[in-house]
């Protein structure tokens, strides 16, 4: 590997600003949870005014007619009916006669039928980009070993991009789209989805932060990642209701800030963001692609073949394989990567609980924003603040109460390593806290689920969400213990550790439950019981982190740690 060592001493004569580190992650994700939580509740807003207006429009003249002779045809009333009119003329008045009260709006934004469209239609978005994303994300995940970590995060941020633009065409020409404002969103999910969508975002930057980080930090790199992922959670429906606030409750306003944002953020990523792979990396993972079976002559075989080695070979590093000397199969990572997929599951029923209290407690978009924002400023602290100190601390005392047996194995290297790299076996207790961790996280998260529909007023449902920040801990334990139970696998067997391939493979679980399942099963239970029994999201929510509980309940660890960094790619 002296190709690779000349490239990391090279590395390190770089400017700080020219070599990868996690911090510069920690932007990227800060930047990236600002525009996207600072847009969810006026794109709730959004979707519920123009569905407001799609069910309470006109459908005749006549009916045309008697809503403008209901209004003075001054300028004045005008201006009540539509908020764009400055001048009267025929053209405005039949536009007019076309357009809902604005003062209609507001009693129609808790109707049950309003609500139950808007879960609707994001159940159908969040499906179609999981399909999509479903097909490309392994294969995306594989493309990040051979092409770097930033391609990918670069692509994806296109597709961010492109669904900024489609969120401000939609509210500036929703009555002039042929088939409404559906088309374009439709559309936009189905683009997302091909370049990768969520799962690509979820797998390419944690593989980046495997690849520059030892196991013995990485879950607590994770957590302050991620805590501060919330941190812009926080900050954006704060920043989100401050534009609302100043520019009158315009809609327009947060959208083309968060328009400028993805720009800002998609250029940091293709012409700043340092690659954390080595070209000797991508050099050899491109070689060990190339020489699989997938093709012949470099010619894919048949389309099922193509589909086989695209979609469904890269899930196998997550599945058991046969021992060749009678060994018990391993179904850790299965189970690990299924009951994370069941937690995803739970989470996607966020819209259908914050309609629930939106109706219960009359939320409007500004208050959902600062509800959104004391979330994420309960998470953000705990990941940040408290979760790292605990698990340094935890770690250590481990590591010290372990070391007389620890100092007395042996410890060899593995081939590929030189006298200058890490031990090459990690220590078990940095794992069982990972996966302790990991069980701890989904219980507060089903504890949670419990007591929500129970709370009395919206502070106290504020409250209760609040205390599940608790269990923010699942996304970076699962993450570290995952890379630790997949190297034990493939070392074992004599492979390389490819960190893309597994959090591919990790990311189209991902996809499934929390694209393709998720949103039509609580669009399905949201839309059934809206107008009867709106608290059984809750109670579909809590029995999938009860599963979720009992399947980790299931995972073991192997009796031997082996290092991850020795062949990474």
């Amino acid at each position: 590997m002296r190709e690779d060592e000349e490239e990391q001493k090279a590395r390190q004569k770089m400017h700080p600003w020219k070599r990868p580190a996690p911090w510069w992650l920690m932007v990227l994700a800060l930047s990236n949870s600002v525009v996207q939580s600072g847009t969810a509740g006026v794109q709730i807003e959004l979707f519920t005014n123009l569905a407001c207006r799609r069910l309470q429009r006109p459908e005749s003249m006549q009916e045309s007619i008697a809503l403008i002779d209901t209004y003075s045809l001054s300028q004045n009333n005008l201006s009540d009916l539509s908020p764009s009119f400055n001048i009267v003329d025929n053209h405005q008045i039949l536009r007019a006669a076309f357009l809902v009260p604005e003062s209609a709006i507001t009693p129609c934004s808790s109707d049950p039928t309003a609500q139950a469209e808007v879960a609707k239609l994001s159940a159908v978005i969040a499906t179609l980009a999981g399909l999509t994303s479903l097909a490309t994300a392994a294969w995306w995940g594989s493309f990040s070993d051979r092409h770097g970590r930033t391609r990918v995060m670069g692509i994806s941020a296109i597709g961010n991009t492109i669904t900024s633009l489609s969120l401000v065409f939609v509210a500036l020409y929703a009555e002039r789209i042929p088939g409404g404002y559906w088309s374009p969103m439709i559309i936009n999910a189905i683009i997302s989805g091909v370049l990768g969508g969520g799962a690509s975002s979820f797998a390419a930057p944690r593989a980046y932060l495997v690849d520059i980080t030892t196991p013995e930090n990485r879950s607590r790199t994770f957590s302050i990642v991620l805590g501060l992922a919330l941190v812009g959670v926080a900050i954006g429906p704060i920043l989100g209701s401050f534009v609302l606030r100043v520019t009158n409750h315009n809609i327009l306003s947060v959208l083309y800030m968060a328009t400028a944002l993805t720009l800002i953020q998609t250029f940091f990523i293709w012409f700043v963001l340092p690659e954390s792979l080595t070209v000797a990396q991508k050099r050899r993972a491109s070689t060990r692609y190339k020489e699989s079976p997938r093709s012949v002559d470099g010619r894919p075989r048949t389309c099922l073949t193509q589909l086989k080695y695209t979609f469904l070979e890269p899930l196998a590093v997550l599945f058991p394989e046969r021992g060749s000397s009678g060994e018990r199969r391993d179904w850790n990572l299965l189970m690990l990567a299924t009951a994370d997929g069941l937690m995803l599951l739970a989470a996607t029923s966020t819209l259908g609980q914050f309609l629930y209290a939106i109706s219960t407690f009359q939320w409007d978009a500004e208050y959902l924003g600062y509800c959104l924002s004391s979330i994420g400023f309960a998470r953000a602290t705990y990941l940040v603040l408290i979760l790292p100190p605990v698990i340094e601390f935890a770690k250590n005392r481990r590591k010290n109460a372990s070391a007389p047996s620890v100092s007395s194995e042996s410890q060899p290297l593995l081939p590929d390593q030189d006298s200058t790299s890490r031990p090459s076996q990690r220590k078990a207790h940095e794992s069982v806290f990972d996966l302790a961790l990991a069980r701890f996280s989904i219980l507060v998260n089903t504890i949670t689920f419990a007591i929500l529909p129970f709370a009395p007023t919206g502070a106290i449902f504020i409250l209760f969400i609040s205390l599940g920040s608790f269990g923010s801990g699942l996304s970076p334990a699962v993450s570290s213990l995952a890379m630790e139970l997949y190297t034990q696998k493939v070392v074992k067997d004599g492979r390389p550790v490819e960190a893309g391939k597994l959090y591919g493979a990790m990311s189209v679980v991902q996809a499934v439950f929390e694209s393709v399942l998720g949103p039509p099963l609580y669009g399905l239970v949201y839309t059934a019981t809206a107008a009867t029994y709106p608290r059984a999201v809750f109670f579909v929510a809590l029995g999938n982190a009860f599963v979720a509980l009992t399947l980790l309940g299931f995972v073991r660890l192997p009796s031997d740690r082996i290092d991850d960094r020795a062949d990474m790619t």
